[in-house]
C-alpha cells in the first residue's frame, strides 16, 4: 500500500493498489480494473514524486481533486472509465511535463479546460464520452506534439478550428458525436500525418475535396451522418492504405469513380443512404481486400457485377430500384434477377405499344366524329344565316368554331 494513502482512505473495498518505488518516492501508482468506489482523496497530492498514475476502469465518483496539480512530475494521468463529475480543475495546468491525459468515459462537463493548451508536451488527449460543451478553442493549435486527439461523444458546438493544421504530428483525430457545424477546414485535408479521421455524427456541410488524396497514410475515414454534399472525388483512389471508407447517410450524389479501384487495402465501403447513381463499377466491387459493401438506398441502376462480388462477407444492395441481379453474398431486398427485370420491361413495352395503338385508334375515331359534327354544325349555322338574311360573317363577324 502507498504510505499514508491506504486502501481504506483511497477507496472503499480496495483490492489492488500497487506502487512501484524508486528510492523513498512512489513513481508508479496503479489502481485499475478493481471495481473500486468512492472519491479520489486530496491526499493523492502528497505523492509529489509520482510520474504515472493509472486509476482507470473503476467506479470512482465525485470530482477531480485540485491537489492533482501538485504532481508536477506526472507524465501519465489516466482516470478514464469511471463516474467522475464536475469540471477539470485549473490546477492541471501546472503539470507541464504531462504527455498523456486520459479522462474519457466519465461525466465531466463544462468547456474544454483552457489550461490544457499550455501543456505543450502533451501527445495524447482523450476526452471521449463526457459532457464537455462549447467550441473547440483555437488554442488547440498550441499542442504541436499531439499525436492522438479524441474529443468525440461530447456536446461540442461551433466549427472546426483551422488551427488544427499546427498539429503536425497528429495521426488520430476524432471529433465524432458532437454538434459541430460548418465546413471541414481545408487545412484538415492537408494533414498528411493522419491515419484515422473520425468526423461522423455532426452537422458538417462540406464537400469532400480533391485534396483528400493527400492523406496517403489514412487507414480509416468516417464521415457518416453529416450534411456532406457533392460527389466522391477521383482522388480518393490514391488512398492505397485506406481500410474503411464510411460516408453513410449524407447528401452525396453522382457516380462512383472507377478510380476507387486504387484503394487496394479497402475492407469496408459504406455509402448507403445517399443519392448515388449510375452503375456499380466492377473494379470497385471486386477490390481484393473488400469484405463489407453497403450501397443500400441509393439510385444505382443496371446489373450487379455478381462475379466480382462473390468474395464479400457482408453486402447490402437493397433499395436501388433500377438495379438488378442476384448474388448469395448480398442482401437484395426487392432487387430482382436481371432476366426478370428485362422480361418485365419487355412486357411493359408491349402493353404500352398496344395501349398506344389503341389510343391512336380511339383518338382517330374521336377526331373523325368531331370533324363530322363540326361540319354539320357549320352547315346548320349557314342555313340559319341565309334564312335570317345575315351577312357572311354573322352578327359578331365570326363563324362558330369547328371542333
Amino acid at each position: 500500500l502507498v504510505p499514508g494513502v491506504g486502501a481504506g482512505s483511497l477507496v472503499q473495498n480496495a483490492d489492488f493498489i500497487a506502487c512501484q518505488h524508486n528510492g523513498p518516492r512512489c513513481e508508479f501508482l496503479e489502481v485499475f480494473g478493481a471495481d473500486l468506489t468512492g472519491s479520489i482523496p486530496s491526499e493523492i497530492g502528497e505523492l509529489v514524486g509520482l510520474k504515472h498514475l493509472w486509476m482507470e476502469e473503476n467506479r470512482l465518483t465525485g470530482t477531480l481533486p485540485t491537489e492533482l496539480g501538485n504532481l508536477v512530475q506526472l507524465i501519465t494521468l489516466d482516470i478514464s472509465l469511471n463516474e467522475l463529475t464536475g469540471t477539470v480543475p485549473l490546477e492541471l495546468a501546472k503539470l507541464s511535463g504531462l504527455e498523456e491525459l486520459w479522462l474519457e468515459a466519465n461525466h465531466l462537463d463544462g468547456p474544454i479546460p483552457p489550461g490544457i493548451f499550455g501543456l505543450t508536451a502533451l501527445h495524447t488527449l482523450e476526452l471521449y464520452h463526457n459532457d464537455f460543451s462549447g467550441p473547440i478553442p483555437s488554442h488547440i493549435g498550441l499542442l504541436t506534439a499531439m499525436t492522438v486527439l479524441d474529443l468525440g461523444r461530447n456536446s461540442l458546438t461551433g466549427t472546426m478550428p483551422a488551427e488544427l493544421k499546427h498539429l503536425v504530428s497528429l495521426h488520430d483525430l476524432q471529433l465524432s458525436f458532437n454538434y459541430l457545424t460548418g465546413l471541414v477546414p481545408e487545412e484538415v485535408w492537408s494533414m498528411t500525418t493522419l491515419v484515422r479521421l473520425e468526423l461522423h455524427d455532426n452537422q458538417l456541410t462540406s464537400k469532400i475535396p480533391p485534396e483528400v488524396g493527400q492523406l496517403t497514410r489514412l487507414e480509416r475515414l468516417y464521415l457518416e451522418k453529416n450534411y456532406l454534399w457533392g460527389s466522391l472525388p477521383d482522388e480518393l483512389g490514391r488512398l492505397t492504405a485506406l481500410l474503411v471508407l464510411d460516408v453513410f447517410s449524407n447528401y452525396l450524389t453522382g457516380t462512383i469513380p472507377a478510380s476507387l479501384s486504387g484503394m487496394t487495402s479497402l475492407t469496408g465501403l459504406h455509402i448507403e443512404h445517399n443519392t448515388f447513381s449510375g452503375t456499380l463499377p466492377a473494379a470497385v466491387a471486386g477490390l481484393p481486400a473488400l469484405r463489407a459493401l453497403d450501397i443500400d438506398d441509393n439510385h444505382f441502376r443496371g446489373p450487379l457485377p455478381a462475379a466480382e462480388m462473390a468474395h464479400l462477407v457482408e453486402c447490402d444492395v437493397s433499395n436501388n430500384r433500377r438495379m438488378c441481379g442476384e448474388t448469395p453474398a448480398c442482401e437484395l431486398g426487392t432487387l430482382r434477377p436481371c432476366r426478370l427485370v428485362a422480361e418485365g420491361d419487355a412486357a411493359r413495352d408491349e402493353r404500352g405499344g398496344w395501349a398506344h395503338a389503341g389510343a391512336r385508334a380511339r383518338g382517330g375515331a374521336l377526331g373523325a366524329a368531331a370533324s363530322v359534327s363540326g361540319a354539320a354544325l357549320w352547315l346548320a349555322w349557314r342555313a340559319r344565316r341565309t334564312r335570317s338574311g345575315q351577312g357572311s360573317a354573322g352578327r359578331d363577324g365570326r363563324a362558330p368554331a369547328l371542333v
